[in-house]
Parts: C-alpha cells; sequence; structure tokens
C-alpha cells in the first residue's frame, strides 16, 4: 500500500522547477527559490513574450488575475486563505507554488506564518 495516488507537484514539475530556478535572475522574497514572475509562468503559463527557450504548459485555467493577486499576497508579510466547496481546486491552486520539495525542508514559496497568539480555550496557543 504504498504506491502514491498522485505525485505531488514538486515530484511531478520537478524538471520545470529546475529549469525555472536556473534561468530566475529576478529579486526572490525572503526563503523563496523563485522569484515571482517565475512563479507566475509555473502556474500560468509561458508565453512567446516571456522570452524563454522552452514552454511551460498552463496549470490553471481560471482567472488569471486570481493567481497574480495571490502571488503577490504570499510574497507580502500577508497570509492567503482559499476557502471554497471541495473539489474547487483550492489544494492544487496557488498553494502548489508552496508546497516543500520532496524529501526537503526547503520551500519553492510559502505564506509567511503569523506569530502565536494566545487563545482563552485550554489549548493554551494557536499556531496560526
Amino acid at each position: 500500500m504504498s504506491e502514491m495516488l498522485r505525485a505531488p507537484a514538486e515530484t511531478k514539475y520537478a524538471e520545470e522547477l529546475d529549469y525555472l530556478e536556473s534561468i530566475d535572475d529576478g529579486p526572490k522574497p525572503f526563503a523563496w527559490r523563485l522569484s515571482p514572475r517565475m512563479v507566475r509562468l509555473f502556474v500560468l503559463g509561458s508565453e512567446r513574450a516571456d522570452g524563454i527557450d522552452r514552454e511551460i504548459p498552463q496549470k490553471w485555467f481560471g482567472d488569471r488575475s486570481f493567481v497574480e493577486r495571490s502571488i503577490v499576497t504570499l510574497a507580502s508579510d500577508r497570509g492567503l486563505l482559499l476557502i471554497g466547496d471541495p473539489g474547487t481546486a483550492r489544494a492544487g491552486s496557488p498553494s502548489c507554488c508552496r508546497r516543500r520539495s520532496a524529501g526537503t525542508r526547503r520551500w519553492w514559496c510559502r505564506a509567511p506564518r503569523a506569530p502565536p497568539r494566545t487563545t482563552s480555550s485550554t489549548r493554551g496557543t494557536c499556531p496560526w
């Protein structure tokens, strides 16, 4: 029962991510391996005007501005919460760009964690 039903994005697209990282010369937010421009190319796909040697297929087929706003939010000091009904591609959308690399503790990009805050419950601190 160790068979994987679906490989994580960082495994499935490892070659594309490595290629984008190798050509990326843009500024990267803290702890990111790709600049916001390359994250956008990875999620929305490449176009001829992007000037890269290789075609990157589109992975998001919804509102492009939603992805761009999500990347900008993740690059800032704010977190991003995606809500919606089950099966609406929340897990495969912009969160695919913030998953860990398989087998390591390095992130392609990640949402910053808010500092813990105390709650009135008996649990003590809230991790979010």
